[in-house]
């Protein structure tokens, strides 16, 4: 049985650091797919790319592609509760597009 802790929060609106491991299309604003971060599942919303971890930190990146790791503000359409860094898996279809973190976006 899961228990919630006194660091859970309900929000719709989460920051994802993930690696993508493999994606058909390139993701940006708008792109959506589903998520898996602790015993919920749901579809989610890119809202915008805050950054490429990877990339020079001047630029502001607009697109991601496979072996980026990025960080990226999403929406969610049902709240969920989240334990701040939780483990998340983002899936598009059947397959499995990339891995991460998820936290509360401040």
């Amino acid at each position: 049985l899961a228990t919630q802790s006194l660091d859970d929060k309900e929000t719709t609106k989460v920051k994802l650091r993930v690696q993508v491991l493999d994606c058909p299309n390139i993701i940006t604003a708008g792109f959506k797919a589903i998520i898996h971060a602790i015993s919920k599942t749901g579809p989610i919303e890119s809202n915008m790319i805050i950054k490429k971890i990877t990339m020079i930190k001047n630029k502001k990146p607009v697109f991601a592609i496979k072996g980026d790791y990025i960080e990226c503000e999403c929406s969610l359409d049902i709240p969920v509760c989240i334990t701040d860094e939780s483990k998340v898996i983002v899936r598009l279809d059947d397959s499995t597009i990339g891995c991460g973190k998820i936290s509360i976006y401040d």
